[in-house]
């Protein structure tokens, strides 16, 4: 059995999220793929104090003022995938809130069939929030982490 390579599976991935498809199969030959997305369900309700745990923790993440928020920098994942922070489990996250980075520095990386894809900084700037969790899944388009950039 020939497998496809990995480009016409990216593209597969891309068919399925793009026309929000479930499921989508093709056969060549004796061969076939089988692409699925799965839907998250809708999340469980929450007490009010597990609801205010989060905003306990931001409240200790440097803020950025309102006006300056329009001047926020969206780094966003590639493709769909699982979202990882450092590049191992034994590893230091690559960025963290507050963190300097440069042009080009690798800020996560996107697992997608078993391919790491790096993420990098699209500007100088300092790391403000890390929206996507790690070890999240991800979708294309999704913000990983937002850059306040520096002049």
């Amino acid at each position: 059995m020939n497998l496809p390579d990995v480009n016409v599976l990216q593209q597969l991935v891309a068919l399925v999220e793009g026309n929000q498809l479930e499921e989508l199969t093709v056969e060549s030959g004796s061969a076939a793929v089988t692409v699925r997305r799965t839907v998250a369900p809708p999340p469980a309700p929450v007490s009010a104090s597990a609801a205010l745990a989060p905003v306990a923790a931001a409240a200790a993440e440097p803020m950025v003022p309102a006006e300056d928020r329009r001047n926020l920098v969206h780094i966003t994942s590639p493709i769909i995938g699982v979202f990882y922070h450092s590049p191992d489990p034994a590893s230091e996250p690559y960025v963290t809130a507050g963190s300097v980075v440069e042009e080009g520095t690798v800020v996560g990386l996107v697992e997608a069939m078993k391919v790491f894809n790096e993420i990098v900084a699209e500007v100088r700037g300092r790391v403000v929030e890390l929206p996507a969790a790690n070890e999240q899944l991800v979708s294309r388009g999704e913000t990983l982490v937002i850059i306040d950039p520096l002049g």
